[in-house]
């Protein structure tokens, strides 16, 4: 991971979250505010980094909830999303309602969608989708490290532009990695992105199959 690379992402941590980022051998120190801050090894960052397709995927179902929140006013949903979901909610009449009226949604967009609302594990172990750090487990379970320890992982991923995430992606491939971009905007697969990501870290030999368990 070059040094060109880490300065390129850390001026984009310094626009994007306000906060300093130093660059230093064989790992980063990325402030988090004027006095806090955390060291990160080069491996760690380039793992963090490739999850952006992860980030962005997560985000877009988040997004497309929060719209059918909006223009069908389906009720309670703060306070029924708070915590990560094991089955559907109170209001699943309205959603589900909500979600078969979409005429732009495919059957299996729709399917997806109502997996990713009413269970959280199917989506990586996310947080209760109301919550703003909702996607930081899956994130970072899904490049090896356990929530407890690797908890700036989210705020890295969403900080990553495509050409950060290109070039790092390529960096550890030599491989070109333009075609390996998610559209944030689109319903994507969350079910297929979990395996993919962890054999993409393997692939680069960053880390095994096996991750460590939540605590």
């Amino acid at each position: 991971y070059t040094v060109d690379l880490k300065r390129l992402f850390c001026e984009k941590w310094k626009t994007s979250t306000g906060h300093d980022a130093q660059i230093a051998k064989g790992q980063t120190k990325l402030f988090t505010s004027e006095h806090n801050f955390e060291y990160i090894a080069d491996v760690a960052l380039a793992k963090a980094i490739i999850s952006y397709p992860l980030y962005n995927a997560l985000h877009a179902y988040k997004s497309v909830a929060e719209d059918l929140v909006q223009k069908h006013k389906i009720p309670n949903y703060k306070d029924e999303f708070k915590d990560r979901r094991t089955s559907a909610p109170g209001s699943w009449g309205a959603w589900e309602g909500a979600i078969d009226q979409e005429a732009s949604f495919s059957d299996e967009d729709k399917s997806r969608l109502k997996e990713f609302l009413c269970d959280s594990e199917a989506a990586g172990g996310i947080k209760g989708i109301a919550r703003g750090d909702f996607a930081s487990p899956a994130i970072t379970k899904s490049i090896g490290h356990r929530i407890d320890r690797f908890g700036i992982a989210e705020e890295i991923a969403a900080v990553v532009n495509q050409d950060i995430y290109d070039r790092t992606v390529s960096a550890l491939t030599r491989t070109p990695g333009s075609n390996s971009s998610v559209d944030p905007n689109s319903l994507v697969p969350f079910e297929k992105l979990l395996p993919v990501f962890s054999s993409a870290c393997d692939s680069t030999g960053l880390i095994s199959t096996s991750m460590d368990p939540e605590p």
